[in-house]
């Protein structure tokens, strides 16, 4: 047995030897350390690709060129105005919506992903363009990539990129989906790198917490002591400043895919989701007009707000509506290429049978934070491009992350081989 009295050498290295973590602690430790290191590359592209389309509707917009660009020198036109206009210069046009994208009226074919852009103030047609090809120029492919891996993990065909098999449905996962629809297996890769984002900003939170005797310690950086003390210290205090942004984008993302995340917002918030549906007699014949279901949608509306998009029923579907969306009040979709945030169905065939189906005054502040703020926020689309750099900077912060988690990992495994081969 060894005397500490008459070793001191020996004395002060067990006195200074750091107590063992406890073994929920250091589990915890090896997943978030061997989780990053399995899945971290393919959580890399995912913000990363979302830190590149922050401004994505500007970059389209620009990179459109003559096809956005608006001459505001005159009165705003109706969008009904804008929809007669681009029929009119492509008889083939099989609309199904249009809408005011910050001064262009946008005139969408879905079916046949064509595009139909009008001055909103001069009523001039500006053009045609494909919706599903990418803007020209490489910055337009960059995009239409970036948005195949980040919305959809490549399984939207309507991207470069596409792979079939990603949109296929995971079988017997309709419990995790939305109304009865199962989980495709590109949205299970969105979903757990949304889940693993918010694991590892917790988990890194709570191995770092330093109490509140040592705070100050926890959050410094230090420069001057050596590459492992600077990367430690920026893994750490660079995650806890970032983690309210974090957290939101890993809950929003899964939102997005996993139904039971959205079951439960309503299940821990007050009150309760509100739903209308339009009943439309599909055996009625009379049609009304665009302008009549405007002037039914404004009158239920209570005032003669501009209308921001109008979806026209098919030709072919006796059952169809037409949707009219404002902006009423506070519009966080006001910044995007979709503003609105109160829709109202007119019946296509009865001007009276009006019914709001979307925001209101009916829905509680839990379906509006829900279905309002969770895409404008998680987008940074709800603000204007100066507080979105703050979407670029911390969007960029898991590369840093990344860097420093890794950098700290060697120098520790490598001090761990160096001592193996000196006891050997």
């Amino acid at each position: 047995m060894v005397d500490l009295e008459e070793q001191p050498s020996v004395r002060r290295a067990a006195v200074r030897k750091p107590p063992r973590r406890k073994p929920v602690k250091r589990a915890t430790t090896w997943v978030h350390r061997w989780l990053s290191l399995v899945l971290g590359l393919l959580l890399l592209v995912e913000c990363t690709t979302g830190a590149l389309l922050v401004y994505a509707p500007e970059l389209t917009r620009w990179l459109r060129g003559d096809l956005h660009v608006a001459q505001q020198d005159a009165p705003e036109q109706p969008l009904q105005s804008s929809l007669t206009a681009a029929q009119t210069a492509y008889p083939d046009l099989a609309p199904t919506s249009v809408y005011d994208d910050h001064g262009t009226h946008t005139v969408y074919d879905f079916d046949a992903g064509r595009v139909v852009t009008v001055d909103g103030y001069t009523g001039a047609v500006l053009g045609s363009y494909n919706n599903n090809e990418p803007a020209p120029g490489a910055i337009g492919w960059t995009l239409a990539f970036a948005d195949g891996i980040h919305l959809c993990a490549l399984s939207c065909e309507e991207y470069p990129g596409h792979q079939a098999w990603l949109a296929d449905e995971i079988p017997h996962s309709k419990w995790a989906g939305f109304d009865g629809a199962g989980v495709t297996w590109g949205g299970l890769v969105i979903a757990v790198l949304a889940l693993m984002l918010v694991f590892l900003a917790l988990s890194g939170v709570w191995l770092w917490w330093p109490t509140f005797k040592h705070f100050v310690r926890g959050v410094r950086v230090r420069f001057g002591k050596g590459r492992y003390a600077r990367d430690y210290d920026l893994h750490q205090v660079v995650g806890m400043v970032a983690l309210p942004l974090l957290l939101m984008w890993g809950v929003t993302g899964a939102s997005y895919e996993l139904g039971f995340v959205d079951r439960g917002w309503y299940a821990v918030t007050p009150g309760t989701e509100h739903e209308a549906d339009l009943t439309v007699d599909d055996k009625a014949t009379g049609e009304i007009t665009a302008d009549q279901a405007v002037a039914s949608a404004q009158e239920l509306l209570g005032h003669d707000a501009p209308v921001t998009e109008l979806d026209v029923p098919a030709a072919d579907d006796p059952a169809g509506y037409y949707a009219v969306w404002f902006s009423d009040g506070y519009d966080p979709y006001a910044k995007t290429q979709y503003p609105g945030d109160v829709a109202i169905e007119v019946d296509r065939h009865d001007a009276g049978n009006a019914v709001i189906t979307y925001g209101g005054p009916q829905v509680g502040t839990a379906q509006v934070v829900a279905e309002s703020f969770n895409y404008p926020v998680h987008s940074g689309f709800a603000f204007n491009g100066w507080i979105r750099i703050l979407w670029v900077v911390f969007g960029l912060v898991p590369l840093l992350l990344a860097w420093t988690g890794v950098s700290t990992w060697l120098f520790k495994r490598s001090v761990r081989k160096r001592r193996r081969r000196a006891a050997a």
